[in-house]
């Protein structure tokens, strides 16, 4: 489970009902005023015999369906597909009481087949297309103008004209939506990815500088334990020393930006240790299934150890650390029995400890995926599993 979200977007499929709810009235209304302008000029004989209550029935159904879809809350694809089939189906009837191919609103079909193919999937833009070819081939057979000769191909020649502009359409808006929508996530993931970058090199600072302000206090503290007993100095000797220990290995850091080949079998062991040293008298409990050297960069072996830690914390008894090798990847499983950490973590400020900052967790998932790996929380029902995966490639 990958921690960085992308930024979520408005939902297309209710832009393209709105779209096509404004398209539809406008072409209603403007074709319902010519109709009107000629029955009253009385141009064509046609059009004197156009019935005017199973027309304005069918606006009527227009206008429902306008309304019924910007209303819904929440658009899916499947809804957008049955608001459109139901459009062209009255737009249908509508034209062939108007016109039939011969009424220039059957273009409208060319809007519909346009937002399909902005919005939907491929298969539901393909079954929008069928429909609105049908119907305006059912315009065609039903036109008693295709009867004559150069009328006729006139007509057969504008289905041909919308039969080539509608596959353009559906193919060049569809593949142009596809391209946009994997630049926005490839945009969205790389400014996600520059945030956390940033938030790394200010924490790096923050740390480089911590760590030459902690020199002094760490040298003034080992001289005055010349004046303790010998049991406490001796302990306070040991926590200076590994404070000594934890700066010089923030020292060293940058030179040791490449790999370090152990075994599996020593890079647990020194695993262990470090955990013993930080967290002294913890239970651990190690297995080693992979059995083969690992090549890791040292901010790996820092990642685990964050998690481990706080496993250590948050567990009531043994903490089991298992390695194994999976579908080509390694495994690193940190078993524990305590509680499992708020899906929210990962982000800095936000910590399952009474006085955490979330720090630990955000730069171990930062470093994992640095290295291709993931991590993922398993929460059963006796137990918590944390899962770090890294293709062995990396490995």
């Amino acid at each position: 489970m990958r921690l960085t979200q992308l930024p979520t977007h408005p939902e297309p499929h209710k832009q393209a009902v709105l779209l096509s709810f404004f398209a539809r009235l406008f072409v209603a209304l403007v074709m319902l005023f010519f109709l009107a302008l000629t029955q009253w000029l009385e141009w064509g004989g046609m059009m004197l015999h156009l019935n005017w209550i199973h027309l304005f029935g069918l606006y009527g159904g227009l206008v429902a369906l306008s309304f019924t879809s910007i209303a819904l809350k929440t658009t899916s694809a499947w809804r957008v597909l049955i608001i459109f089939s139901l459009d062209a189906f009255l737009w249908f009837f509508i034209l062939k009481g108007t016109g039939g191919a011969m009424n220039p609103a059957n273009s409208y079909y060319l809007v519909l087949l346009c937002l399909s193919s902005l919005v939907l999937p491929l298969g539901f833009t393909f079954f929008i297309f069928v429909l609105v070819i049908f119907f305006y081939t059912l315009l065609m057979l039903t036109d008693p103008h295709t009867l004559h000769s150069m009328m006729g191909w006139h007509l057969w020649g504008m289905w041909v004209s919308f039969f080539i502009t509608a596959i353009l359409l559906s193919v060049s808006i569809h593949y142009l939506s596809s391209r946009i929508k994997k630049q926005d996530e490839t945009l969205a993931s790389f400014k996600a990815q520059t945030t956390r970058d940033e938030q790394l090199i200010l924490m790096g600072t923050i740390a480089a500088n911590t760590a030459h302000e902690l020199g002094t206090p760490l040298a003034t503290i080992a001289m005055l334990t010349d004046g303790l007993d010998a049991e406490n100095a001796s302990i306070i000797q040991q926590q200076i020393d590994r404070c000594k220990k934890s700066l010089e290995q923030l020292k060293m850091l940058p030179n040791q930006s490449g790999k370090v080949t152990l075994s599996s079998e020593t890079f647990l062991t020194q695993l262990e240790n470090d955990l013993l040293l930080i967290k002294p008298g913890c239970q651990l409990a190690f297995q080693d299934e992979f059995n083969r050297p690992l090549s890791f960069q040292l901010s790996l072996k820092q990642a685990l150890m964050a998690l481990a830690v706080n496993a250590i914390d948050a567990c009531q008894s043994v903490v089991n650390i298992h390695l194994y090798q999976k579908a080509g990847e390694l495994i690193f499983d940190i078993i524990h029995d305590g509680s499992p950490p708020k899906h929210t973590l990962g982000a800095i400020g936000n910590s399952t400890k009474d006085h955490g900052l979330g720090i630990g967790y955000f730069l171990a998932n930062a470093s994992i995926e640095q290295q291709g790996g993931t991590v993922e929380w398993i929460d059963l029902p006796n137990q918590v599993i944390t899962q770090v995966a890294i293709p062995l490639e990396q490995i």
